[in-house]
């Protein structure tokens, strides 16, 4: 039977923990069956993820049905997708529970060859060392399997290509976006994401849509790596596939003095970020704010309120000519947001009167009115 002429193909797994030296091997069989020696595996209680890969028969242009064979005392799942572009691979992961065994992949792009790998895997408790507690993680993974969807005569736009990013003047936190046009478009959808490898397969989310082969994004966070996609749409309900992603980030903010501090629009949210710096205060029981990484911020309040989406702050608040008015400004919780009010907080306050704020080490979120 060809399951007996299969070989070990699972790696080691190695830890150490000082003083002791612990190395534990654990290996298990790593199996790929096709559909003769499902049976065989099952008797046998050898349990590797065999994939089976169908089109939807109601929209096989955008969906694949993916499913595997129950693998017993396995905590889960973890299925992996890719695909290749202009020689670009993009891969994402979705992970579930045991009891699962199948799920539509509705997020497919027609006529794109996909493959999908099945991976099965558990935790061993090892024992403990003193006070630590040694974790093994095994993996049982299934062969990658393939599938191309079917094409779809709308989808006859040429996907956007050639994309270059560049800084936007007069704000750190922005970036304008690029790409050759594509003949035919009429406008065209961004999606953004922030990461490539979150537990789901849809990470990107659409941000604009414009009629021109650019875009400016708009607030993001100061040196974070954001990916950008763009799908071209024309008349009659056409659209090209959507294009390979482009991974930019916004400059180092600069408002990081009340010299430099940068002016916040009433009503327009804004978003800056800092590296957090301890190298001047490393002991967080000596923390001294004076001694920190800084955002400054310049406003005009009409309505006298400050809006923030996370009470992880210390804010400070200066007159126009630099003076201290309060150390560290107190919010009220509203549903999801946090309100510092001027008019009840400041004895002066008048519309439109300038103030400073400066956040120590904050990746901060506000909106001023």
């Amino acid at each position: 039977m060809k399951i007996f002429q299969r070989v070990f193909r699972r790696s080691f797994s190695f830890l150490s923990v000082a003083p002791l030296f612990v190395s534990l091997l654990f290996t298990s069989l790593f199996i790929s069956c096709d559909d003769e020696d499902m049976e065989a595996a099952k008797e046998l209680n050898i349990f590797v993820p065999y994939t089976r890969l169908e089109l939807s028969k109601d929209s096989p242009s955008t969906t694949v049905n993916v499913s595997w064979n129950y693998c017993s005392n396995f905590e889960g799942y973890v299925v992996k997708r890719s695909f290749t572009r202009d020689g670009h691979t993009e891969c994402e992961c979705r992970s579930f529970p045991n009891e699962t065994t199948s799920f539509e992949d509705t997020d497919c792009e027609p006529d794109t060859e996909y493959t999908y790998e099945v991976t099965a895997d558990y935790h061993i408790f090892a024992g403990m060392y003193l006070w630590y507690i040694i974790i093994i993680p095994v993996e049982s993974k299934g062969d990658s399997v393939k599938i191309t969807t079917a094409s779809d005569p709308k989808v006859c736009l040429d996907y956007p290509t050639d994309f270059k990013t560049s800084e936007v003047e007069g704000h750190t936190n922005a970036l304008r976006l690029s790409w050759a046009p594509s003949e035919g478009a009429t406008y065209y959808k961004v999606y953004m994401s922030s990461s490539l490898m979150e537990e789901r397969f849809s990470t990107f989310e659409e941000i604009q849509t414009v009629t021109k082969p650019e875009c400016t994004i708009y607030p993001l966070r100061n040196e974070v790596e954001y990916y950008f996609k763009v799908k071209a749409f024309g008349e009659n309900g056409t659209s090209s596939v959507i294009s390979t992603w482009v991974k930019a980030s916004a400059p180092k903010a600069t408002n990081l003095t009340m010299d430099t501090a940068y002016p916040v629009q009433n009503g327009q949210k804004e978003t800056f970020h800092i590296e957090v710096d301890n190298s001047n205060n490393p002991n967080w029981a000596d923390w001294n704010p004076e001694k920190q990484s800084s955002l400054w911020f310049s406003v005009t309040p009409e309505k006298g309120i400050l809006k923030l989406y996370s009470d992880e702050y210390t804010v400070m608040l200066f007159s126009a000519d630099g003076k201290l008015l309060k150390t560290n400004l107190e919010f009220t919780q509203d549903g999801e947001d946090y309100i510092f009010s001027f008019k009840d907080e400041i004895a002066d306050f008048e519309p439109g009167k300038k103030y400073y704020l400066r956040f120590v080490d904050a990746s901060v979120t506000l909106l001023v009115e």
